[in-house]
């Protein structure tokens, strides 16, 4: 078992590990980097020339993430918008931060986060709502053209309130592009591909309208940057034309103890010796929340039982 790397100048180096491997690239990366190795469907691997080590079917599959829709708002009170929509002010604020600690540069993201449920017998939350004191303008040219659409602030005070699906049913895959490392995976989200997500991002964004209808806020807005959706044909047109992801995909080298899971409750990859992965992509179920800190949790949990492993193996 071992790890073979390209260097800078094309030469290829091979590190063998004397005990085992640790994968931990990501939802996206690490089923890509196991099928590459020849661990995944047989078929799929067969298509891009790659010899199987062992036939996984599910590596790559299961790819979950948070559908993620939001409202915005003109309102007549200043927000980060106005505070951070120029060059020259944002220079003001970098400048206000390091010389006093203060100023929107001190500022989260999103001032308010709450997790809902859609329906009153629903067990627990099954949509979060993410409140935030800037609104960025779709109609100027992308910051990172090709990439995520990062696009400049509106110029205007605004607000906004995104929710996504804390459950998802949809469910998408990675597939690889070629078996060179080079080529990146393909990416086939699956978003939205079941109803049911629709559903829920509705009845969460109609929440939000009535929040920012309630006294105390409303006075504060405005108008909605967006025209009224009165029918649920509409809204789903709104949903499916406007969603996003959370940046959260997980799922994709799910951890069970069936027979069609990929690493089993101690992260170990069935049907390959010395070799784990520890990351977001052994999530059976995405979590109901960022996956930040549960991934540094499944790292944690990684070492500690790599060394329960090692200590029993020498006896200790």
């Amino acid at each position: 078992m071992g790890v073979e790397a390209k260097r800078p100048d094309g030469s290829t180096l091979t590190l063998r590990a004397r005990r085992e491997v640790v994968v931990s690239a990501g939802a996206t990366q690490s089923p890509a980097l196991l099928m590459r190795s020849g661990v995944g469907p047989s078929d799929h691997l067969a298509s891009r020339g790659i010899a199987v080590i062992a036939d996984r079917a599910g590596v790559g599959e299961n790819l979950m993430e948070h559908p993620n829709v939001s409202l915005k708002w003109r309102i007549n009170v200043p927000s980060l918008n106005a505070q951070l929509a120029t060059r020259l002010r944002q220079a003001q604020a970098f400048y206000r931060y390091l010389v006093h600690g203060r100023g929107a540069m001190t500022s989260s993201l999103g001032y308010v986060m709450a997790g809902i449920r859609t329906l009153p017998e629903m067990p627990h939350p099954d949509a979060f709502i993410f409140f935030s004191s800037f609104v960025m303008d779709p109609s100027k040219p992308s910051m990172t053209p090709g990439r995520a659409n990062i696009f400049p602030l509106l110029d205007e005070p605004a607000a906004a309130a995104a929710t996504f699906v804390n459950r998802p049913y949809s469910r998408g895959r990675i597939r690889l592009r070629s078996a060179l490392p080079e080529d990146h995976p393909v990416i086939e989200p699956g978003l939205l591909s079941d109803a049911r997500d629709v559903a829920t991002l509705t009845r969460a964004l109609k929440t939000i309208e009535k929040i920012f209808d309630t006294p105390g806020l409303s006075e504060l807005c405005l108008g909605r940057m967006y025209p009224s959706l009165t029918s649920d044909d509409e809204w789903e047109a709104f949903i499916r034309a406007s969603a996003g992801i959370g940046w959260h995909a997980s799922g994709t080298c799910r951890m069970g103890g069936d027979a069609e899971a990929i690493v089993d409750p101690r992260l170990k990859v069935n049907g390959v010796a010395g070799l784990r992965v520890a990351d977001a992509s052994i999530f059976p179920v995405v979590p109901s929340t960022n996956t930040n800190a549960p991934s540094m949790m499944v790292g944690e949990k990684a070492a500690a039982m790599i060394l329960e492993d090692r200590l029993a193996s020498a006896g200790v």
